[in-house]
């Protein structure tokens, strides 16, 4: 009988585990400890049948969600991510104050209010506002996207593509969103294939709505600079 997805994805994250875990150069002892203890129920997975094959699997899956759970907490070169903390060092620095996660949160609009009067100044300036916080947005994105991209390895793929699905990693999700602008498409029920072309098509739209708004951006910026300079001359 064939593996299932899942199955064969707990397997590929434990030989990932595994490999990173009992390097020759390490010094954390408990690591490779944990790696040979490991790689031994792993063994025994491939030899068992029947019942005992059942429990073994069970158990080895346990291993590695509980080493997983921990993976911020190996030694420094053990953990799966690490090319990517400079990404999450500059988004808590980016507001340490604010609750709500940065890049799970969207400008909260009050899409029932029905404009029934010419906007008055304030209201115009509102708008520059939230198209301010937009532009920042995007152009913070793409930065980040670039950095994403420079610092991902073929290892760094490895481990986003076996990274358990049954647990909230925030570190994961962050790092796809941020090299594939991916949320939930995991739970879309659709075959690879179609999966992709809607990501790809999605992206397209993506990228070309944000190239727009960028273009009209500058009428945004000429007024601000309008206004600064004006403010500018009446104090001088």
């Amino acid at each position: 009988m064939e593996k299932s997805e899942a199955q064969q994805r707990a397997i590929n994250l434990g030989k990932l585990l595994v490999n990173e875990l009992q390097l020759e150069t390490s010094v954390d002892t408990l690591g490779r400890w944990m790696a040979h203890y490991l790689a031994i129920k792993m063994s025994e997975v491939e030899n068992a049948i029947g019942i005992e094959k059942i429990e073994l699997e069970k158990e080895c899956f346990d291993i590695i969600l509980r080493i997983w759970n921990h993976r911020w907490k190996l030694s420094g070169n053990a953990k799966p991510f690490r090319n990517f903390e400079p990404i999450f060092e500059f988004l808590v620095k980016l507001n340490p104050e604010r609750q709500r996660p940065y890049y799970f949160d969207n400008f909260l609009e009050d899409k029932n209010i029905e404009i029934t009067k010419k906007p008055s100044n304030s209201d115009v300036w509102l708008k520059i506002a939230k198209d301010v916080d937009k532009y920042a947005r995007i152009c913070i994105n793409q930065a980040l996207h670039n950095t994403a991209l420079g610092l991902s390895t073929a290892e760094q793929e490895e481990w986003l593509q076996n990274a358990p699905r049954l647990t909230e990693d925030i570190d994961v999700k962050i790092i796809k969103y941020v090299l594939y602008n991916e949320k939930d498409f995991d739970m879309i029920d659709s075959t690879e294939e179609s999966k992709g072309d809607l990501m790809k098509n999605i992206e397209i739209e993506k990228l070309k709505s944000n190239i727009d708004f960028l273009q009209n951006f500058q009428k945004v910026h000429s007024k601000l600079l309008k206004d600064l300079k004006q403010k500018l001359a009446d104090v001088v």
